[in-house]
């Protein structure tokens, strides 16, 4: 950038005679070091006086102790886990939601409940007829007294001779109503049970069923009608119609199925002191 400069203003072209001589240096005002000269003080060029030093004086220092500060640690257990972290970042994928059709059940019925009100018409009808001829002696029957001497053997037989057909009796109008019809047809089953019990035993067969005569088949199936009716319920052609029992028995069922077989059971052992499985 020097070879710019013109000619003039550049120091390498000026003439020789132009340049100071190197000799001129030792003419400058150095000044020399003097041990035996006082320099002068700020405060002796003012005209005040230098501030006295003063040593402190030996003291005593108390030393206070540093309190103690106790702080409450938190002991990290060495099983710590970090929480686990939970991606969102993955799209969660939907099935096809399946559409389940409701299969709604059909109210129709059919012939159920007319098939139920002539079972009924027929098992309680035919309890009625036997009752009513017994109280009454209709149709030749012996009456109360025949069926007493019919149990004459028998340890409570003059009881059993008024019991039983009155259980018949009340056993054949409510079923043939559909009224209470669980209980009817526990009290039904216990009634023809201890009939068929009775026939059996008096004709003297046994449980050899080709033996048996139309007696004995007739108390069976009569039996058999009471445990039907027990299972099916009433139908809905019954004053029962509004209970659960006459379109779908169950519980109820299996319940006075169960107490009626024990109380068939114990009457004959206890009433007749004979025991059926001896």
């Amino acid at each position: 950038m020097s070879s710019k400069l013109p000619p003039d203003k550049n120091p390498r072209y000026d003439d020789y005679h132009q340049v100071e001589d190197i000799n001129d240096i030792n003419e400058l005002d150095v000044p020399t070091y003097d041990s035996q000269h006082k320099t002068e003080t700020i405060y002796d060029r003012t005209g005040r006086a230098a501030p006295e030093h003063i040593d402190p004086a030996d003291a005593n220092t108390t030393i206070f102790e540093t309190p103690v500060t106790t702080t409450s640690s938190t002991a990290l257990n060495d099983d710590y886990t970090a929480p686990a972290t939970v991606a969102t970042d993955v799209p969660i994928a939907y099935d096809d939601e399946v559409v389940v059709e409701k299969q709604i059940e059909d109210p129709r019925r059919g012939t159920i409940d007319l098939g139920l009100l002539i079972l009924r018409i027929l098992a309680g009808g035919f309890l009625i007829l036997t009752s009513v001829a017994t109280f009454f002696r209709l149709g030749g029957n012996a009456g109360l007294s025949g069926l007493d001497q019919a149990f004459a053997g028998y340890a409570y037989g003059n009881i059993l001779a008024v019991a039983l057909p009155t259980a018949q009796l009340a056993a054949g109008v409510f079923l043939l109503l559909g009224l209470l019809t669980p209980v009817a047809a526990m009290v039904a089953t216990v009634a023809t049970g201890f009939m068929a019990l009775h026939a059996i035993a008096a004709e003297g067969a046994g449980f050899n069923v080709f033996a048996w005569p139309e007696t004995v088949w007739l108390a069976v199936i009569l039996l058999g009608l009471s445990v039907v009716l027990q299972f099916t319920g009433p139908g809905l052609y019954s004053f029962d119609t509004g209970r659960g029992w006459a379109r779908r028995p169950l519980a109820s069922s299996w319940i006075f199925i169960v107490l009626g077989i024990a109380i068939v059971i114990a009457v004959w052992i206890f009433g007749t002191g004979i025991n059926p499985f001896a």
